[in-house]
């Protein structure tokens, strides 16, 4: 079970990375990507880790 809550936190810190790692794309100057869809793909990423990391709270508390 700790090979899981590991996995499940893992997988969260990634994701808020890729969240910071879009936002901070959609402030540089540029076209293309579109900022609209980098900032999409950047709260995508976050509520995905944030959904992570509390069901590995969950997980762990229970353990």
């Amino acid at each position: 079970m700790e090979k899981v809550i590991y996995v499940i936190f893992t997988l969260g810190t990634l994701c808020l990375a890729g969240m910071l790692f879009f936002l901070g794309q959609s402030r540089q100057p540029g076209v293309y990507p579109p900022k609209q869809q980098l900032k999409k793909r950047g709260i995508m990423l976050g509520a995905t880790g944030a959904v992570l990391f509390f069901v590995g709270f969950v997980i762990r508390s229970f353990i």
